[in-house]
């Protein structure tokens, strides 16, 4: 299954999906590939190198998300693909999509011909189901591309286990999770060696959102997160789950968006627990787009 990014400064990719258009003449331009965004589904799993593959997203933003499990699962348990996926830059030229990292796909009906890129690969052609998602609305269109961090505001308040105030706010200029742990110890979160070594792998990278529901955060040093997420108006909320990252057991977040030009700006608001007791957080975030 697809997994949700659960943690305050990763929250606000999710928080980027439900922007808000309030300025129609200073909208974004339509994304780059608008009109190629698809869900191709095999039919049975493709196996490429160690990998099995059960689809390819084709992005509005020029980006493809392959999802797979490893040919040694799939094999002893016949597992759906979960949130194991492949991330990047895909370009499509005379019925041609070329995936930079995988390979090239051709599309024929129901027929999809595969050629993978490492050496050796023979053609491999599979039966699929193939959607074509578009956007509701106007607000779905604008969100539905890739986002860089440009400016972040959080605060945080509460109680840690032993009654202890944990308050502050600070802005950052990127979404480095490491930078956002050392300025919750300071201002009184108690955050493990352990916990602490496992954020601070976590640098955003970009945010990739698509009208099939589909969100990718990927970082510079470790693979990609991928979840899901719904539209509804230019309102959202986040219900988070235990597991979905390594340092927290739950929490929501909800809020609202706004365009100006290329920038996304977020206010939400977020419920989160962490060392199982409750924080809240506030989030003011500046997303722009990213070619």
């Amino acid at each position: 299954m697809k997994k949700v990014l659960v943690y305050v400064m990763g929250l606000a990719a999710l928080l980027a999906v439900s922007c808000n258009n309030k300025d129609n003449s200073a909208t974004p331009e339509a994304p780059a590939t608008q009109e190629l965004a698809q869900v191709i589904k095999f039919s049975e799993p493709v196996q490429i190198g160690t990998y099995a593959f059960q689809s390819v997203e084709l992005t509005e933003s020029s980006r493809y998300i392959a999802e797979y499990v490893n040919i040694a699962e799939y094999v002893t348990s016949k597992a759906s693909a979960g949130a194991n996926i492949l991330y990047g830059k895909y370009t499509y030229a005379n019925g041609t999509f070329t995936l930079d990292g995988l390979g090239s796909l051709k599309i024929d009906g129901n027929q999809v011909t595969i050629n993978p890129s490492s050496a050796g690969g023979s053609p491999i052609q599979v039966p699929a189901t193939i959607n074509r998602p578009s956007a509701k609305d106007q607000t779905a269109v604008n969100a539905c591309r890739n986002w860089g961090i440009s400016k972040i505001i959080i605060g945080i308040s509460g109680k840690t286990k032993d009654g202890n105030t944990v308050e502050g706010d600070k802005m950052f200029n990127k979404l480095d999770l490491k930078e956002f742990a050392d300025f919750a110890k300071r201002i009184g979160l108690e955050i493990s060696d352990e916990d602490l070594e496992k954020i601070s792998k976590y640098n955003v990278k970009e945010i990739c959102m698509t009208s099939a529901g589909s969100f990718v955060v990927e970082f510079a040093s470790v693979d990609p997160f991928y979840g899901s997420f719904s539209l509804n108006g230019s309102n959202f909320t986040f219900i988070l789950s235990e597991g979905d990252f390594p340092v927290l057991s739950g929490g929501k977040i909800s809020g609202t968006l706004s365009f100006s030009g290329n920038t996304c700006i977020i206010d939400a608001a977020a419920s989160l627990v962490y060392n199982e007791v409750p924080y809240s957080a506030t989030l003011n975030i500046s997303l722009t787009e990213v070619k």
